[in-house]
């Protein structure tokens, strides 16, 4: 699983943003891609799927960048 990308799903289960079914389809998505996924890519998805509001993804983003900076 890319760094990135299981930080931003840690990041979604430790807010509770979503189901956890959801959340672990996603795991098993993101494990099972032969790709590159990054944060940004599960952000879009999920906003365009309904499960977050573009707000919500932004404010995710803009959290875990703060978090992988620091």
């Amino acid at each position: 699983m890319q760094k990135s990308a299981k930080q931003f799903l840690d990041l979604l289960e430790s807010q509770q943003l979503l189901a956890p079914d959801i959340l672990g389809e996603l795991r098993r998505q993101v494990d099972e891609s032969k790709s590159r996924l990054t944060s940004e890519v599960l952000a879009r998805l999920l906003v365009d799927n309904g499960h977050l509001t573009k707000f919500q993804a932004t404010k995710l983003i803009a959290e875990l960048n703060t978090t992988e900076a620091g």
